[in-house]
């Protein structure tokens, strides 16, 4: 804009020179051009500007790598011309932080609307804001410019593209898998939730028995108490990066939540409920959600795509143990870019599997501490996770 401004002016010292030492009509003619029309094409600019309006629709989901096609719709309902409406737009996501920019310059014709096609998104998943950081009517020379209305933000999710993984559930996992609150085959020790009721048997305890039942039926009956269950499987994913370990790439982000949500799609498929936790990262807050068909998946992806990988103090496993201090998950797998140096709290005789995104193999397998690692790399982390054992 200044640039534009500096060279109408310089244009203008040099025809006004030309002028003054031709000293003849036809420079005379030049000099006024060069004042008069400027002038009347900033005024068109600033009046056709009141009349201008500018929506942007956007198609949506999209799947990740390619981009979302959008309409630029612009009205001009006034009776100048539009010259040159300029929409320069961000998009940003907030998965993973990366901002793309796009400029779509349109002119439009007195009354009439005008649309042009816009490719807009990321080439990795997430939660996309898009947004105009400028919107302006300008004149044919660029002198001007003004504010064009209703440029609102708009929003879209792109879609990690899940990979398929076998995985393999170890015999020594073998818990209640039942998916209600309470198990229907097994009794336990909740004595607000019956099992069932049956006879005495030497050994029960008498806090047990069933006093009023017992009187009814002549026989000692005894109240087995019912069994709380949770899911047997936590799958974590690493959202907070703690001082001392380097962000992760785009690339590194991107794979980990392909993989946070491909374990969780295999899982479904075999019928295996388990949650998804992970640490917002605005709130500091742990987030879990209850996974037990494809349905609860749609409904919690755009929740967490919407979540940023960023800086933090506290890991996820610090945030899960706040809000549930003993861990009762018989196997919990944390997908990170780093080895938490708090993953050992998790451990609770259950087992604990970390997935390290762009980890060296040299390291895997189990740990003194307890704990199973296996890496995989950005390059081949479809080969590298395509079976699991669990």
């Amino acid at each position: 804009m200044w640039k534009s401004r500096i060279i109408w002016l310089i244009w203008l010292v040099g025809v006004l020179l030309l002028y003054l030492f031709g000293n003849n009509g036809g420079t005379l003619i030049v000099l006024l051009m060069s004042f008069i029309l400027p002038i009347l094409l900033i005024v068109g600019a600033e009046i056709s500007a009141r009349y201008v309006t500018a929506e942007l629709t956007m198609q949506r989901p999209v799947s990740k790598g390619c981009l979302s096609t959008g309409i630029l719709k612009v009205e001009n309902n006034g009776i100048l011309p539009l010259q040159k409406a300029k929409f320069r737009v961000i998009c940003t996501n907030r998965l993973i932080g990366e901002q793309t920019t796009d400029t779509v310059s349109i002119s439009c014709a007195p009354r009439r609307n005008r649309e042009t096609m816009v490719k807009l998104g990321s080439k990795y998943c997430g939660a996309i804001d898009i947004e105009f950081s400028s919107a302006k009517v300008e004149d044919a020379f660029g002198i001007i410019s003004r504010r064009v209305k209703g440029t609102e933000p708009k929003h879209i999710i792109v879609f990690p593209l899940c990979f398929d993984t076998e995985i393999i559930l170890i015999e020594d996992l073998s818990l209640v898998v039942d998916s209600e609150e309470y198990s229907m085959t097994r009794p336990g020790s909740d004595p607000s939730e019956t099992f069932a009721v049956r006879e005495y048997v030497p050994g029960d305890s008498i806090k047990s028995i069933h006093w009023k039942l017992s009187q009814k039926t002549d026989r000692l009956m005894v109240r087995e108490f019912g069994l709380p269950i949770v899911n047997r499987i936590l799958v974590l994913m690493e959202t907070s990066i703690i001082p001392g370990v380097a962000l992760p790439s785009a690339d590194i982000i991107d794979i980990m939540t392909e993989t946070f949500f491909s374990i969780s799609r295999e899982l479904v498929r075999q019928g295996i409920p388990h949650a998804l936790g992970w640490k917002n990262t605005v709130s500091g807050l742990y987030e879990e959600s209850s996974i037990q068909a494809a349905e609860d998946i749609a409904g919690v992806i755009e929740h967490f795509l919407s979540n940023t990988v960023g800086t933090g103090n506290t890991t996820v496993a610090s945030c899960f143990l706040q809000s549930c201090p003993q861990c009762s998950y018989a196997h919990v797998i944390v997908i990170t870019p780093y080895i938490e140096p708090d993953i050992t709290a998790l451990y609770n005789g259950n087992r604990i599997t970390v997935l390290l995104a762009d980890g060296l193999p040299e390291n895997d397998g189990m740990k003194a501490d307890g704990i199973y690692v296996l890496s995989f790399t950005k390059e081949n982390y479809k080969r590298d996770l395509s079976k699991l054992e669990l």
